[in-house]
């Protein structure tokens, strides 16, 4: 008993130790796909479509003849008793079409051919957002990283300076006053790089949870940060023209729920017309086959139809028309929210044009600033060295060129966000990247 509790033990100590590999992300490309695999959000999407697409071929299938298929057996007794033996036995197989019923099956499946187009576009449009998102992430964090890297060269670049001005120092070659005030600098550049570090630890955690890592492979997920890039040709040079708001996500299903809403109202105004409904039947069947001397060839029966139903409700109270009103109501509802996301994707296009283009503008200053910044720190080095300017102009000239180098890192990223929202707003976020 002893044995088997440790091995147990064992076992569970090796099954909680056991852990799932985590992921490694080297471009955005496998952040991207990595997300599309693993998302619940766009996992619940997938699923929505699917759903759409079965009712779809559901009502289809009522359009198509059905075979029904029946067995009975058993004991059946009757008072007065008009049977000699109790025991009972049917067999029957039919087969029916509905031919004809005003349209309704036809206009229901109108309906959920629309309903799955909906749907398939709603997948799309979270797909795509999910991709801008998860690349805003993508950049937030490589941009948080290269700010680290940033503020990491400017601290070691001030603790040398530091070094050299604490050995003045102790010489009696400085004043306190400056070796305290380039200390403060150092404490102050220290400082920096812990919030640095913070924010770049915040940014990965919100790149996993994106992604939809799992919280116990968050640790074991290594994300690869390249070099920083020069913004492309297709964000530098593009011309970027206005977007066709009937392009938009939104747009396009603004239109397909229009339809859809249409079609429902005329679904509950045929109820009013006098219902005609053509169907046919062929049903084969065979009873009381257990009963001594029977056979089911010896009991068989054919039957078949050919039916014209009308029908007519001369009186419900009102529900009809209170239905017909309520379905008037719904779209006339729906139809001022669907106003409302129209105008809000006419807003966001116009706004992402601009977005790119001032981001555009920026870009282009931030590199020029960065260019005269080194130029200016390389020329302050040399005049510190022969002695014409002083440490504090060098400790500034160091301070403006690493904000120099953060304002480009920004501008870089926040450049390619931007260009990936319009291709977003454009509908062809998706093919831009993996085609």
């Amino acid at each position: 008993m002893r044995h088997a509790l440790w091995f147990f033990v064992l076992v569970s100590s090796h099954g909680a130790a056991a852990e799932a590999p985590g992921a490694r992300l080297e471009t955005l490309k496998d952040a991207l796909e990595y997300g599309l695999r693993h998302s619940p959000g766009m996992n619940s999407t997938d699923r929505a479509r699917a759903v759409a697409t079965l009712e779809r071929k559901n009502a289809l299938a009522k359009l198509l003849p059905a075979i029904d298929l029946s067995a009975k057996h058993g004991i059946q007794k009757s008072s007065p008793s008009t049977r000699t033996e109790p025991w009972y036995g049917e067999l029957s197989a039919s087969l029916t079409e509905n031919l004809y019923d005003n349209g309704a099956s036809l206009t229901e499946l109108s309906i959920a051919r629309l309903k799955e187009d909906l749907a398939d576009v709603r997948f799309r449009k979270k797909r795509d957002r999910f991709l801008a998102d998860t690349a805003k992430a993508w950049f937030q964090y490589l941009k948080a990283e290269e700010s680290l890297r940033i503020q990491g060269e400017q601290l070691q670049l001030l603790r040398k300076q530091y070094a050299a001005l604490s050995s003045d120092y102790r010489q009696g070659l400085k004043l306190r006053k400056d070796y305290v005030r380039f200390r403060t600098q150092v404490s102050r550049a220290e400082i920096q790089e812990t919030n640095f570090r913070v924010a770049r630890e915040e940014a990965r955690n919100g790149l996993l949870k994106i992604l939809g890592v799992a919280p116990e492979s968050w640790n074991r997920t290594t994300v690869s940060v390249p070099s920083l890039p020069r913004a492309g040709k297709a964000e530098e040079d593009h011309e970027w023209k206005a977007l066709m708001v009937e392009n938009h996500w939104e747009w396009r299903i603004i239109r397909l729920q229009r339809e859809i809403d249409e079609k429902e109202v005329n679904l509950e105004i045929r109820k009013f017309w006098p219902r005609a409904t053509l169907s046919s039947g062929v049903k084969y069947s065979s009873a009381d086959y257990l009963a001594p001397g029977a056979s089911v060839k010896k009991n068989d029966r054919w039957d078949w139809n050919a039916l014209l139903t009308l029908e007519y409700n001369f009186l419900d109270w009102g529900t009809r028309s209170r239905n017909v009103e309520i379905a008037r109501e719904k779209q006339r509802i729906s139809s001022n929210t669907l106003h409302d996301q129209a105008l809000e994707a006419k807003t966001e296009t116009e706004s992402v044009v601009l977005q790119l283009l001032r981001l555009r503008k920026n870009y282009r200053s931030a590199l020029d600033l960065r260019s005269l910044e080194e130029s200016n720190t390389s020329m302050m080095e040399t005049e510190y060295r022969q002695g014409r300017v002083a440490y504090l102009d060098l400790i500034n000239s160091y301070q403006d060129l690493a904000s120099a180098r953060r304002a480009y890192v920004e501008a870089v990223y926040d450049l390619k966000q931007a260009a990936l929202e319009y291709r977003y707003h454009e509908g062809t976020l998706y093919d831009s990247v993996f085609h």
